[in-house]
């Protein structure tokens, strides 16, 4: 997947294939993601002190017609 370096909620995000756009023509920074299979979650966690602690998780609802989600919509 090809990722904008400042993006967030599933903005600007392509499949890195034949219709993707050509690099050189993208207004801002991006970055490659490798794509993987199953349930999309995300984790929050909070450093202090040399601890780690997991503070949240999310699960991304992608594509859901009833939420109009789009692909990657966060």
């Amino acid at each position: 997947m090809l990722k904008p370096l400042r993006g967030s909620a599933g903005r600007g995000i392509f499949l890195w294939d034949s219709a993707a756009p050509n690099l050189k023509d993208l207004a801002e920074p991006y970055y490659f993601q490798k794509r993987a299979g199953g349930q999309s979650l995300s984790g929050l966690f909070l450093v202090a002190g040399g601890t780690t602690t997991m503070i949240g998780a999310t699960e991304q609802w992608i594509g859901r017609a009833e939420l109009s989600a789009g692909p990657f919509t966060y």
